[in-house]
């Protein structure tokens, strides 16, 4: 599918790529949730196609070719963007070849950013979408904006309040979009519940919210699991409140794996309290639940409303979001069924940098540095605590 250029416009006009309608759960015409969201849909090639305008994209180089730098070089690639791929490991770079046509027949795989900003390749690009691990991200986004490009950097953008301040102020020396990987930002059921709380007020004042991302992750690729998956849902829950995280106000961790290499001694299961500021001054506490070591898969988002409550469930296939009446508990006013193009989240997501880097005087990031700078601050605090 092409690179959609209308794409901003719909962020602007409804704060989503998406259009949506209600169902009520027993409705017998109620469409399948999962077949209208797309969400069941995890490549993009099962998207249905659609017309667009003629866009040229800006050339893009993937620097991380691992487990998730695989997905971002898979959608570049789909969008007609991806230049180049870089990565330390020799077979890193032959699984990225498998996955791009245009890199292979150019042997447009590097071992390192400095390779890659020294060859011609290089300078062709318009911009990096970097997915190496955490302490990594500053000194290559660094790199990067000093060489004139434009930067997508997974999440979280660095590990210190005084690096995102670096980059922030580098990029705007240099004229450069900045942005990072906020990924549930461009989930549809996560949009949707922003407008049931912030347009919508279907829930009341909110007064109590609540994430949990539980998972088994044997690669434990942060110096802890609050690195590694919090940022997913400080940034979602942030989002769906229309708030700033503003203090954190208790964290514990526990370490428990067992047979591991000698001096890892990673949490691997966090608990974070962290208070929200509206724009109004409301203070709204939040809990994020995270962790590596569950065996089951569990990721749920609950907003408590003055009024009615609200899940969502990302586990499931259909019903991914649900709101409750609070007098009412125990049966769903109503779910959430979600009607948009059938593209994945990520794929969005890489199409806005695109966007971004085009339009640069016209369109800022979603999720650029000031986005990411309180989020930060709230992981950096954690990780002192602990």
């Amino acid at each position: 599918m092409p690179l959609d250029p209308n794409l901003e416009q719909r962020l602007s006009q409804s704060l989503n790529v998406l259009q949506f309608h209600r169902e009520t759960p027993d409705a017998p015409d109620a469409p399948d949730a999962s077949k209208a969201s797309g969400l069941a849909a995890t490549n993009s090639r099962d998207a249905p196609t659609a017309a667009h305008a003629p866009f040229n994209p800006p050339n893009v180089a993937v620097v991380g070719c691992g487990r998730w730098g695989k997905n971002l070089i898979r959608n570049f690639e789909s969008l007609g963007a991806l230049a180049a791929v870089v990565d330390a490991q020799p077979e890193n770079i032959r699984a990225a070849y498998d996955l791009s046509e245009r890199v292979l027949t150019a042997q447009a795989g590097f071992p390192s950013l400095d390779a890659l900003l020294a060859s011609d390749i290089g300078k062709t690009l318009s911009g990096v979408a970097i997915a190496t691990p955490t302490q990594t991200h500053f000194k290559l986004a660094h790199q990067a904006l000093e060489a004139g490009l434009n930067v997508y950097v997974e999440k979280p953008m660095a590990t210190t309040t005084e690096d995102v301040q670096t980059l922030q102020k580098l990029a705007q020396l240099q004229n450069k979009q900045l942005m990072v990987g906020h990924l549930l930002l461009y989930h549809p059921a996560v949009r949707r519940l922003r407008q049931l709380i912030v347009d919508e007020q279907a829930l009341g004042p909110v007064l109590h919210i609540e994430s949990t991302r539980l998972n088994t992750n044997a690669f434990r690729p942060d110096e802890s699991v609050i690195w590694d998956l919090a940022p997913h849902d400080l940034s979602m829950m942030a989002y769906v409140l229309n708030a700033t995280p503003a203090a954190l106000t208790h964290v514990r961790v526990e370490r428990t794996q067992a047979n591991l290499p000698q001096g890892d001694t990673k949490p691997d299961i966090a608990w974070l309290d962290v208070a929200f500021q509206t724009a109004n001054g409301q203070r709204i506490n939040g809990h994020a639940h995270v962790s590596w070591a569950h065996p089951k898969k569990h990721v749920q988002l609950v907003v408590r409303g003055e009024h009615r409550t609200a899940v969502l469930d990302d586990t499931q296939i259909e019903g991914k979001l649900q709101v409750f009446n609070n007098a009412k508990p125990h049966q769903p006013d109503w779910q959430e069924a979600i009607e948009y193009l059938a593209i994945e989240p990520l794929r969005l997501e890489c199409q806005h940098y695109l966007n971004v880097m085009s339009h640069a005087s016209k369109i800022q990031p979603l999720t650029g540095a000031d986005h990411a700078l309180p989020i930060v601050a709230i992981l950096q605090e954690a990780h002192a605590r602990i």
